[in-house]
């Protein structure tokens, strides 16, 4: 059957379901408003478009939504808008920010009556997570916007709906393909299971218990006060047991100088645990192996006594850097949220948390010579010039005080968390990005300037404002903002990073800390950036400059300078140690920041887009690299492609077992399919860099990161996070397994296969009935299969 032009449905369905009476604008009801969204067929036209359908429905019994005067407001993933109906008018504001309002050729909506708007968009939609959210209405001569919460989403139920391509291979998940997948795995016995996660380098159990209750006592030297008061407040916190600190107790905290500085040993006897560690750190992560040889029943509750099973372990952990990345920028997470994060990383004996504290929908630290950057770039809501606040994005709504699209990290707040952070032994690498992913910042700075002449301070306006205000560059970034990059050519860039370092930094001094490494972000400067730009135009002729590439690279150079002045590691993403190649064939490692305190953050290895090895190839000419490779370790991509399962799926897909599986010094043994579900064949990676040995020594370690564009929620947060960080953490601390470095698939996927039934059983049978109420529980994801009237779960023993 041949499809109708949109122009023709959208006219059918306004004849079928509209109509002229007039109507009182201010007399309608907003709640009496639905909307619904229906994603109809990816194969638009046979071409990479979708075709989407949003409904109005007016739910009212008697009044009718005018034919003029309102204006819907929306969030959708930055697409392309290729068609629109001519009965209605849809417009790209900026970014993800979409509005919907009538025409003259629109018509009222009776009561009771629906009004059906198809449109298409590029690319494709196959999960609830890419629909538009955010609705809300704002009718002519009332500035008060109105939430549109009646909505809901139809079902993926088509091929048309959930097949991307041709080449979309990958099935929907079901019940039943979840049920044979965990049929594959088999229950074994709890107390054959290693003792904990991260899996220790060596372990041999003992005869007999050791009790733990408030006749237990501890004892340690001064140098380890931390970590026993932590160890003691943990205890006490999360089992209601207090020991008491003795001279001798009988448990022993020590420094061995034997060992490594994050290495640690535990001996447990009847009578004694005795923790031995290289340095504070090691002891620490040796307090926190003893809390998970906790019976895993005895948390968040009060008891008179634990049975600790007798054991001798001796650990250390693979890399020195064990990373989880979040962004707080797209979505704001509170302070309690992050200290509770800290904790499970701590427990995990991960030490690096990369705080992404910036980006275009909002800036999240005050930075007290700079007020606005809260004030203004911190809150998002309804606004129709920005002067005040950012226009909402993914979804949070018009509301200024939201909870999710607005919030800030005040400086008492950042100060207390990382003194918290330290005193688990971990470091926080603050993240703004810049030049690209500004926007926020860019509008703060406008508000400062415009407040500022307003009041004859001229020159003082100028020097924080990082736009050429004569600029009339064109370009859309990857989120589908046209105005998020600031002047690299304008002096005011480099004074405004300048302030930030230096205010930043003395929050660290407050809290007795250094800050060794600042993440400059650095990635995803579009085309067209800074080409009608005249400081840009001048500057370019004077220092020889002739492409986007080299203003690129003169501001990385000023800000490395900078950060050097202050003893400060650039971190980055990979843009920061990549150039483009003489021949205009794609990027090459940039030689000159190899040598000096840089470290690339490397994430883009997704199979078949040609980047696969570049991590590799920045580390064989000398760059410290943190691997945080999207296939495996954005765990903001979806578990499956089960439309239920929030997510993205640009990468692939993302679970426990995807990072488990994931191989750091050969990832093309981690290649197993690509993100359309297509099985990828080794000799793809034939002429792809290996590492060589003095590459190897600067492989710093992994990374699992945490972009917050569909994480609305704390609850959602978890669910994202937990279990893939168990996975994420293992990879991390333990030692290289030996299915990872097996030649053949068929050989490797089988040792895998075992080990992984090993694993999924410490999770189901040990780490998820602890999260229960460790810490004060999480929304851990754990889902089911079923068939033929059977069930079976995800993690053996660990069915709820």
């Amino acid at each position: 059957m041949k499809q109708l032009s949109l122009a023709l449905i959208g006219l059918l369905l306004f004849s079928c379901s509209t109509t002229k009476e007039p109507a009182i604008t201010s007399h309608f009801n907003a709640d009496e408003l639905k909307i619904s969204w229906k994603a109809n067929n990816n194969f638009h036209k046979e071409e990479f478009n979708y075709l989407n359908t949003l409904t109005i429905t007016n739910t009212s019994d008697k009044d009718s939504l005018p034919s003029t005067g309102w204006t819907i407001y929306f969030n959708q993933m930055p697409k392309n808008l290729i068609e629109v109906p001519e009965n209605i008018t849809i417009t790209h504001i900026n970014g993800d920010f979409f509005s919907l309002s009538p025409n003259d050729k629109t018509g009222s909506i009776a009561a009771g009556a629906s009004f059906e708007i198809p449109y298409v968009c590029n690319d494709w939609v196959i999960k609830n997570s890419d629909a538009p959210v955010g609705f809300y209405i704002v009718f002519d001569g009332d500035e008060k916007p109105y939430a549109i919460n009646n909505y809901e989403i139809a079902p993926f139920e088509t091929d048309a709906q959930t097949k991307r391509f041709d080449g979309d291979n990958m099935a929907v998940t079901t019940p039943e393909s979840r049920f044979d997948q965990f049929a594959q795995l088999t229950e074994l016995p709890k107390n054959e299971l290693p003792p904990f996660i991260p899996t220790p380098t060596n372990y041999r159990w003992g005869n007999g218990n050791y009790t733990l209750s408030a006749a237990s006592t501890i004892s340690a030297p001064t140098s380890l006060d931390n970590e026993k008061e932590v160890l003691v407040s943990l205890l006490k916190e999360q089992t209601g047991i207090q020991i008491q600190e003795t001279e001798e107790g009988s448990i022993s905290l020590s420094i061995n100088d034997n060992l490594e500085p994050e290495a640690y040993t535990i001996a447990i006897t009847s009578e004694q645990i005795d923790i031995q560690g290289g340095s504070p750190t090691g002891v620490f992560y040796g307090t926190q192996s003893l809390f998970a040889l906790l019976p895993t029943e005895a948390f968040n509750q009060s008891v008179s006594s634990l049975s600790i099973r007798s054991v001798a372990i001796e650990d250390n952990p693979r890399f020195g850097y064990r990373g989880m990345e979040l962004d707080v920028g797209r979505n704001f997470h509170k302070k309690e949220a992050i200290m509770k994060l800290l904790n499970y990383m701590a427990f995990y004996k991960l030490n690096k948390f990369h705080w992404h504290l910036s980006d275009d929908e909002g800036w999240r630290i005050e930075i007290p010579t700079l007020p606005e950057l809260t004030s203004v770039g911190a809150f998002r809501g309804h606004t129709l010039d920005e002067s005040t606040h950012l226009m909402p994005a993914y979804g949070s709504g018009p509301d200024k005080d939201n909870s999710v699209g607005s919030g800030f990290y005040s400086k008492e707040d950042f100060i207390e968390i990382l003194k918290f952070a330290n005193s688990r032994h971990i470091e926080i690498i603050p993240e703004l990005d810049m030049p690209g992913h500004m926007r926020a910042a860019i509008k703060a700075m406008d508000a400062r300037y415009n407040r500022l002449i307003e009041e004859g301070k001229t020159e003082e306006a100028e020097a924080y404002q990082i736009r050429d205000m004569r600029d009339s560059s064109e370009y859309r970034s990857v989120q589908w903002y046209n105005d998020n990059v600031m002047c690299v050519c304008k002096e005011p860039a480099y004074t405004f990073i300048e302030t930030v370092i230096t205010d930043i930094e003395g929050m660290y001094t407050e809290a007795g800390l250094q800050l060794k490494t600042f993440h400059i972000g650095a990635d995803e400067v579009p085309n067209g950036v800074w080409e009608k730009s005249p400081l840009c135009n001048a500057l370019a002729e004077k220092e020889g400059i002739s492409t986007k590439a080299d203003l690129t690279y003169y501001f990385l150079k000023r800000y490395a300078e900078i950060l050097d002045n202050h003893n400060i590691t650039m971190g980055g993403w990979e843009e920061i140690g990549m150039i483009e190649s003489p021949e205009g064939k794609g990027h090459v490692v940039n030689p000159d920041f190899a040598t000096k305190n840089t470290m690339p953050y490397v994430w883009n290895n997704v199979w078949g887009w040609g980047m696969e090895d570049f991590a590799y190839k920045l580390a064989n000419q000398g760059y410290d690299v943190v691997l945080s490779n999207a296939t495996n370790l954005y765990f903001d991509l979806a578990y499956n492609k089960d439309p239920e399962e929030p997510g993205y799926y640009w990468a692939g897909f993302c679970n426990a077992r995807t990072t488990y599986e994931f191989t750091p010094m050969n990832i093309f043994n981690s290649a197993y399919t690509d993100r359309m579900g297509n099985e990828l064949n080794d000799s793809l990676w034939s002429n792809k860099v290996r590492l060589t040995e003095e590459g190897r020594s600067h492989i710093q370690g992994i990374q699992g990161q945490l972009w917050s564009e569909t994480v609305r929620s704390p609850e959602m947060l978890e669910y994202y996070l937990f279990p893939k960080l168990i996975g994420l953490a293992e990879r991390a601390w333990s030692q290289q397994p030996g299915w990872a470095t097996i030649g053949n698939k068929e050989d490797r996927l089988e040792a895998l296969n075992s080990d992984w039934n090993i694993f999924s059983n410490q999770i189901g049978q040990i780490e998820l009935p602890r999260m229960n109420n460790l810490f004060g529980g999480v929304n851990y994801r754990q889902v089911t299969g079923e068939k033929d009237g059977e069930k079976n779960c995800e993690f053996p023993g660990g069915c709820q």
